[in-house]
Formats: C-alpha cells, sequence, structure tokens
C-alpha cells in the first residue's frame, strides 16, 4: 500500500474549505495510514475526522500518528462496502481511491467502487457530499449514471500525481431517486431475500 503524499492529502482536505462547518464529520473510508484525515483534522480544528481502513496495519500506524488528536479524530479497521456508520449521519465522505496499479487491481476495483459508493450514499446526510480521487474514469462513469444511488456532479479536477494524472471528483448526495431506480432497488433486496434463503437453507425473511 503507498501512502499518499501529504501534500496531496493537505490540498483535497483543503478543497473543502468552503464547505466543511463547525461540528461537522468527515470521513475517509479508504485512509490507509490517515494522511487524509491527519491533514484534515489540522486545517479544520472544530469538525470530527474518521478514518477506516481494513488494513489492521496501516490502522495502527494512524492511530500511533494521531495520538495528539484523538479528541477530533479516530481511526477504525472497517470494510469500505459495509461501514459501521448510521444512516445519514456523515457530512462528507474524502478517499483517496485504489487506482489498481499502485493498489488493487481493476477487477477487484470493479466491485469495490460501486459497493463503496452505495455505503457512502447510505452514510451521508441528505445533500452531503463525496470528495473521490482516481485515475480510473470509466469505473467513475458507472457511478455517477446509477439509478439507484444518484450523485450530482459538483465539480470535476486533475491531480498531478507525480506524474500519474488523476481525477477528484466532487459529488452530492442526490435525494431524488427516479420510478426505474426504485424499481430496481427493489428487485435488488428481492435478490438479496434469495441469496440469504439460498445460504442458510431456509426462509429467513418475513412479509409484514
Amino acid at each position: 500500500m503507498a501512502p499518499l503524499r501529504p501534500s496531496i492529502a493537505f490540498n483535497l482536505a483543503y478543497y473543502l474549505n468552503n464547505f466543511v462547518k463547525t461540528g461537522d464529520i468527515v470521513v475517509d473510508l479508504m485512509a490507509g495510514v490517515g494522511t487524509i484525515p491527519l491533514e484534515g483534522s489540522q486545517i479544520f480544528p472544530n469538525s470530527y475526522w474518521l478514518s477506516g481502513d481494513f488494513d489492521e496495519s496501516a490502522v495502527f500506524s494512524s492511530r500511533t500518528n494521531s495520538s495528539e488528536l484523538s479528541n477530533r479524530f479516530e481511526s477504525l479497521v472497517w470494510s469500505a462496502t459495509a461501514l459501521p456508520l448510521r444512516s445519514e449521519t456523515v457530512d462528507y465522505f474524502v478517499v483517496d481511491l485504489p487506482y489498481g496499479g499502485r493498489c488493487g487491481n481493476f477487477k477487484e476495483n470493479q466491485r469495490l467502487y460501486p459497493k463503496s459508493f452505495k455505503e457512502a450514499w447510505r452514510c451521508l446526510k441528505p445533500n452531503g457530499h463525496i470528495l473521490a480521487m482516481t485515475t480510473q474514469r470509466s469505473l467513475m462513469k458507472q457511478i455517477l449514471e446509477s439509478i439507484t444511488h444518484p450523485w450530482i456532479t459538483v465539480d470535476i479536477f486533475q491531480v498531478d500525481m507525480n506524474g500519474l494524472e488523476a481525477t477528484a471528483f466532487f459529488l452530492k448526495k442526490n435525494m431524488i431517486i427516479s420510478e426505474a431506480g426504485t424499481k430496481r432497488k427493489i428487485e435488488e433486496i428481492e435478490l438479496e431475500k434469495k441469496e440469504l434463503e439460498n445460504k442458510t437453507g431456509k426462509r429467513s425473511w418475513k412479509k409484514t
């Protein structure tokens, strides 16, 4: 896992300068060693930052580096596709997504991106935002075309990663879900029911 350069992490966090308010909760759902939240918690001392990653050693490093910020910074071990957060509790997400080159691979990211963005959509407050940086624009196109977890594009800009060109997407949670999106969501729920029934060998869902 290649850590993000502090200068880039600072600029990503600082991009939110005109948005983050006192008391806001900002989360990096794939934080690694927590470089972005560490920079952000110093830029915005009156906000609360959560740093999470599946890599326990990275989270340990994040906790060690943030020991003096314990009143406004916390680092947790979690999966970005199943966040231990309540729905509509987060004001902002900011994340340096795995590119499939330096971290992860494209096939894994094809599943990781949509699931992670669904979780971010669930956890964001109405009109909440996510700032996501990646080199894989084709995968982001899939995210932006979602009709079950829709987003509004606020801004798109380029980021120079030492010769590697990345793109940052600033997206707003769209609370308006189309009729087609609602139908697909129902279909997804029904599919989840069937998968659970197949795993358990019995009906685990009851109609109310």
